[in-house]
């Protein structure tokens, strides 16, 4: 057998409520103390549906442009207000985003341009060095070079000195007659 209906289950309750009277008058207080308790609940959830339906008809008030001299006049154009300032956060943030990426790539690439420009200051310095040491031999070089050139510019004085001497004594000699030339 099946699970019985609604309906038969209903007559069954009524047939024996019908057949015995004790049954019948207790069903009758039950039945009374639940139209009680309905009558309870209904009316706080009747109040409770008033409230709601006030406050429905607050939105609904809202919704309309009853406050046209408001900042948003409804709350439509509150939300549209509300969502256009989030996107532009949104569009901001994401410029802000996309500036801190390039300055990022920015930072690596100066960091790489450091570390060239550090090997080319220590190559420049090698060579700086270098050059010192090369200007060092050549000055050495150089002065002793100066030395010998003034000991033989010195000696070629000297010497030339000697020599005009030397001429003018020919001179002298050639110009006055010796005894050895008169004879």
């Amino acid at each position: 057998m099946g699970t019985p209906t609604l309906a038969v289950l209903a007559e069954a309750a009524a047939e024996a409520v019908v057949s015995t009277p004790w049954v019948g008058q207790l069903a009758q207080v039950a039945g009374g103390a639940l139209t009680l308790v309905l009558v309870a609940v209904g009316g706080a959830l009747w109040k409770r549906v008033n409230v709601l339906l006030g406050d429905l008809a607050v939105v609904r008030a809202q919704t309309e442009n009853e406050h046209v001299d408001a900042k948003h006049p409804n709350l439509r154009d509150e939300l549209t207000a509300t969502r256009l300032a989030a996107e532009r956060a949104v569009q901001v943030a994401g410029r802000a985003v996309e500036l801190a990426e390039n300055l990022a790539i920015a930072h690596t690439e100066t960091r790489s341009d450091i570390g060239g420009l550090r090997a080319d200051l220590r190559d420049t310095r090698a060579d700086a060095r270098e050059g010192r040491e090369v200007a060092r031999e050549g000055r050495e070089v150089a002065l002793t070079t100066d030395r010998r050139l003034t000991d033989h510019l010195q000696q070629a004085d000297t010497d030339r000195e000697a020599l005009t001497d030397l001429a003018h004594l020919v001179t002298v000699r050639l110009a006055s007659p010796t005894a050895s030339d008169a004879a």
